[in-house]
């Protein structure tokens, strides 16, 4: 899995939680 992908999920895992 390239880590690019991997911190693209991180990012849309978290921004939502920050977002809400």
């Amino acid at each position: 899995m390239p880590q690019g992908f991997a911190k693209k999920i991180e990012i849309e895992l978290l921004l939502p939680d920050f977002l809400l």
